[in-house]
């Protein structure tokens, strides 16, 4: 056992800039998961002062749907991460091979070769995990201080922290990211016979023969199947007629197969890339001829890199036009259809402000005074709906903590902007909820709890279950759902926060208003505040949501990078004596230079482009097959809302377009510093190791006997190992 524990250490250690990496990946994504954790803290704290518990109503979605999208990300780099770590073990299994075989020749059994390589993954995954554990609230605090630079007054945190769950969590992920990563080559690893390890071994990969009159087969199937979906999209968009759940399992469904098919065509993008550049750079210099045909060896190897960095991009780029897809076109609609009526509303708090306004707050609930003179200086020129809100997880929209309204049915049906049925009316629906719990529900959450008009859903209540009957279904304002006040105690509500005002067809609203705003000054501390700038102040939140997004990729970028530096590292030991004979025939160190960065920048241009697609066509998919139905949206036009959604995903596309190559070129300096540092003749050895940057330039040998000695034996260290 001690001498497996020396094998494995010697291997982390010769190899340092590879295993840090791959450690370095895995600390990406347990300090998101962590950070998540932090943050949405930080925002909860904010609520502290403001009634606790009402403040917790209205906003906590908030936190829940943020928390949830740094985590995502937090597990996208994880992802990330595994292609690393598996292109790392494989590199690795590759390069040891003759040693495995002399091990196994010497008596090491399979098991002991697995188990030698799965606890070099442990080390790695529990550096990198530990690293991860201990940045992740500095992470935390970075992102903080991101959103209140750009938000501005709009965003307020208190003082975020880590639940011991949370970081336990990130450990499992990390740990087990690592070891399942690395358990394919440790496979392979001991399905190998001693006397064939000891064979040289070929170093062709996979060959994807794609030529000029033939194109390989699986790419056709891949394309012709790519547009058959969109084709079909495009004739018969299936959120004209599916209904939720159906529509969500479908559209899992068409964005696994459209994920599937354009990995299928990675090869012949990498193919594509390759023969342009060496058409068009190869006119010009050798190095443009060099880069085009390097890509498309070891084409495994280049397109492990490439998933590495599309999965990151990819998932934030699609994540992006998702966001925008549903606050803009799905909950934008029914905040547009209310500012067109020129509703005003009132609250104890700057709207605004966002969450930064309610921050200095004792209580948000809007004193009763007010609402008594707001309701006077109105009279019959509009309607007031005052607004209530309770938590009732099973009628939420998004997750558990997404708010309900509580209100009057009567006061509601005149005002049927707040909601409009798809299925059901007010004849049904009134009677239903003046009688007891009775709910007007989004299509998503009665298809979710497999409900219709008129049947009974047990919910939480303040003091145990109650049965709530489906007195409607459609949509509501923001997706929120509706509840008769008959049972306002029962289930917790709030007392009104805020007025919703809504001038009647023939009203004056240029005197209502300034009616409005004079009996607002003489409440201090009450905003007016119309709701077409409410509508402006939301695309705000989602401006600040799409910076937050913008930064997560980037993190997602530099993660790939480090795969691509692993990789070029690799790549130089295989070409070593290549790369020395192109310095012995006059090539210069800034030529030799410019071909490694070349290819890097190539496979991050191909990770770009091919994450980016992926996200766009997923973005594409979602819209055009879930639709609006589940939101109870019925009249989208899905292709222009398509469009609109494709919109940031495209800006975010272009900054991970512009910025792979750059990182990925800039990436292939550390392994070329060591491999040029020395003469041709020094390349053209193929004993020296390829993570020279690490290493100090070694001093002419001594002429001393001992130091000779001491010399050769550390630099056959392994061939000292079995003598003894």
């Amino acid at each position: 056992m001690r001498s497996i524990k020396s094998l494995i250490w010697r291997n982390l250690t010769a190899r340092p800039l590879r295993a840090g990496f791959s450690a370095f990946a895995v600390s990406l994504g347990a300090a998101m998961i962590i950070a998540a954790e932090y943050v949405s803290a930080a925002l909860l704290e904010t609520f502290a002062n403001a009634g606790e518990g009402d403040m917790r109503i209205t906003h906590g979605f908030v936190v829940e749907q943020f928390d949830t999208m740094m985590s995502l990300v937090g597990y996208v780099l994880m992802g990330a991460a595994a292609f690393l770590i598996f292109n790392a073990f494989a590199m690795s299994i590759a390069e040891r091979r003759r040693q495995i075989g002399a091990l196994r020749a010497l008596g090491m059994t399979r098991r002991q070769v697995l188990r030698q390589v799965l606890l070099e993954a442990v080390l790695i995954g529990g550096a990198g995990t530990a690293v991860g554990l201990a940045l992740g609230p500095l992470l935390g605090r970075g992102i903080i201080a991101v959103m209140q630079k750009f938000g501005g007054a709009f965003v307020a945190f208190g003082k975020g922290s880590v639940g011991w769950e949370t970081a336990v969590l990130a450990a499992i992920i990390g740990l087990g990211v690592t070891v399942l990563s690395a358990w394919i080559p440790a496979r392979s690893a001991t399905k190998v016979s001693p006397l064939a390890a000891m064979r040289p071994q070929e170093t062709g990969d996979w060959r994807l023969e794609i030529g000029n009159r033939r194109f390989n087969l699986q790419s056709l199937i891949a394309s012709l199947l790519i547009a058959i979906l969109f084709i079909y999209l495009a004739i018969a968009p299936p959120s004209e007629w599916l209904t939720s759940p159906w529509s969500e399992a479908v559209t899992v469904g068409f964005v696994a197969l459209w994920l599937v098919c354009l990995g299928l065509l990675l090869p012949l993008l990498i193919r594509v890339l390759g023969t342009a550049v060496r058409r068009w750079l190869g006119a010009k210099s050798a190095n443009g001829r060099l880069i085009g045909d390097n890509i498309q060896r070891s084409r495994r190897r280049v397109i492990l890199t490439i998933l590495t960095l599309a999965v990151g991009l990819g998932t934030i780029t699609g994540l992006t036009g998702f966001m925008t897809f549903a606050f803009d076109d799905l909950m934008g609609a029914s905040i547009r259809r209310i500012a067109e009526k020129g509703t005003w509303a009132v609250f104890p708090f700057d709207l605004e402000s966002g969450i930064a306004g309610l921050s200095e707050l004792d209580d948000i609930a809007l004193p009763p005074e007010a609402i008594t003179a707001i309701e006077t200086a109105v009279a019959d020129r509009a309607s007031v709906v005052p607004v209530r809100f309770a938590l009732v997880p099973e009628l939420s929209f998004f997750g558990d903590s997404y708010f309900t309204y509580v209100a009057d049915p009567e006061v509601v049906r005149g005002n049927p902007y707040f909601f409009q049925f798809t299925k059901g009316d007010w004849e049904t629906a009134l009677p239903i909820m003046e009688s007891g719990c009775g709910a007007l529900v989004a299509p998503l959450i009665a298809n979710r709890r497999g409900v219709g008009i008129g049947d009974t859903l047990t919910v939480t209540g303040q003091n145990g279950p109650l049965d709530c009957t489906i007195a409607g279904i459609g949509a509501g304002y923001v997706n929120a759902s509706i509840v008769g006040d008959v049972v306002e105690d029962e289930l917790g509500a709030t007392q009104p926060i805020g007025l919703s005002i809504t001038p009647n067809a023939n009203a004056d609203t240029s005197t209502l208003g300034a009616d409005l705003q004079q009996t607002i000054d003489t409440h201090p501390g009450v905003y007016l505040t119309r709701m077409s700038d409410f509508a402006r102040t939301q695309d705000e939140a989602l401006g600040l949501f799409a910076v937050a997004l913008n930064g997560m990729l980037l993190l997602a970028v530099v993660a790939a990078a480090l795969g691509i530096v692993n990789t070029t590292v690799m790549s130089i030991h295989e070409r070593r004596q290549e790369l020395g004979l192109l310095r012995a025939v006059g090539a210069t160190r800034r030529q030799i230079r410019e071909v490694v960065m070349g290819e890097n920048a190539l496979i991050g241009l191909a990770g770009a482009i091919f994450g980016v697609v992926a996200g766009m066509g997923s973005v594409v998919i979602i819209v055009t097959t879930m639709g609006g139905g589940s939101w109870g949206v019925t009249d989208l036009a899905l292709w222009p809302a398509a469009g609109r959604a494709l919109k940031p995903t495209l800006v975010n596309g272009l900054v991970g377009i512009l910025a792979a190559p750059l990182i990925s070129a800039w990436a292939a300096r550390w392994p070329l510093k060591g491999l040029l540092r020395g003469s041709a003749l020094a390349t053209l050895n193929p004993e020296q190791p390829p993570e020279m940057d690490k290493q100090k330039p070694r001093r002419q040998p001594s002429r001393h006997l001992y130091s000779l000695a001491w010399r050769n034996l550390q630099e056959h260290r392994l061939r000292t190992l079995f003598s003894a």
